[in-house]
């Protein structure tokens, strides 16, 4: 799905949910829809951020934490 977004030119990928942190394949999604030049951000409810899924997140380039 993330390929068609890319071709159709669609420039954000929301994950949200229920908890988009409960899929362990999150961090390699939005590396994925980074890389096919969409930007990703994520809807949470925070509970599940810990330090070390902060940094992953950062890595990825998150902007936004909503």
């Amino acid at each position: 799905m993330l390929d068609d977004l890319a071709e159709f030119g669609v420039p954000v990928v929301l994950f949200s949910g229920g908890e988009p942190l409960v899929r362990k394949d999150l961090i390699d999604l939005a590396n994925y829809a980074v890389g096919r030049g969409m930007r990703s951000v994520i809807s949470t409810n925070g509970t599940l951020i810990t330090r070390n899924m902060a940094k992953e997140l950062r890595k990825v380039g998150l902007p936004t934490l909503g």
